[in-house]
């Protein structure tokens, strides 16, 4: 990570309300706009990077047509690297999940 990435982890107990948590942040920091884009994706216990490419694209208003998930990722971080700041929250991480090279920066992550 660099100076500009920030990195924030929430962690608990399945149904303790985590995402709903999570959820909450994305609605507030929506309204006082420090980010351009919130981008939310659910990772889950089987990551699918693929599906995970597709949701944040998807957030993003970009159609990926690539199969493979290097040229997805480069067509991605190209589009993401279009915005000044960027709220990524990943929900269902079970374990941790290597990031780098796929996306740019890793803002906040939930369990």
């Amino acid at each position: 990570m660099d100076d500009q990435t920030k990195l924030v982890g929430i962690y608990g107990m399945g149904g303790v309300g985590k995402t709903t948590l999570m959820m909450e942040i994305s609605k507030k920091l929506k309204e006082t706009m420090p980010f351009n884009k919130a981008v939310f994706a659910t990772v889950s216990q089987n990551p699918d990077l693929r599906g995970i490419q597709t949701q944040i694209a998807e957030s993003l208003g970009l159609k990926i047509e690539e199969q493979s998930i290097p040229a997805r990722a480069t067509k991605l971080l190209a589009r993401l690297k279009q915005e000044k700041s960027i709220l990524l929250m990943l929900d269902d991480l079970w374990m941790r999940l290597e990031l780098s090279g796929r996306f740019p920066r890793a803002i906040s992550t939930g369990s």
